[in-house]
């Protein structure tokens, strides 16, 4: 009978770090976002800075 008791709470904490997980996904979405954009922006200009050394 024990076991059926921890088998029915690791079940009940699978669940919340489920419920949790889909609540912060689109927070996490938004962050991810914001760190490619500024990885792209950095990319840019870096591309930018070596055309114009290479113009010169």
């Amino acid at each position: 009978m024990a076991k059926k008791i921890a088998d029915t709470t690791t079940f009940q904490k699978l669940e919340k770090d489920a419920y949790h997980a889909f609540i912060e996904w689109p927070l996490f979405l938004v962050r991810k976002i914001k760190q490619l954009e500024q990885h792209i922006a950095a990319a840019e200009e870096n591309l930018n800075e070596a055309k114009q050394k290479g113009k010169k």
